[in-house]
């Protein structure tokens, strides 16, 4: 009998099937650490497109924050995200 686990990392598996997608998925959960813990909290990776990371911030004064921080976001995101070819980052409200 195989454990739980095992089953659900074999669905989870078949679900990611390349690493550009296992990438995305670890993303979507760490924006926080990429953003900032405050940052992160206003706001969320709504999708990645043509290597661009569209972000939606709750606030227009957490927009200007994140705007702020473009350059030195955009670097940890093709440093630890080599595989998503990330080219720039969008924030909208």
């Amino acid at each position: 009998m195989r454990k739980a686990s095992d089953l659900i990392n074999a669905m989870m598996d078949n679900l990611i099937q390349n690493d550009a997608q296992r990438e995305a998925v670890s993303l979507f959960s760490a924006w926080s650490n990429i953003a900032g813990v405050n940052e992160g909290a206003h706001s969320k990776i709504e999708e990645i497109e043509n290597g661009v990371v569209i972000v939606r911030v709750d606030h227009p004064g957490w927009l200007q924050k994140l705007e702020m921080k473009r350059s030195s976001i955009l670097k940890k995101l093709q440093k630890n995200y080599p595989e998503l070819s990330v080219k720039a980052v969008r924030f909208i409200l």
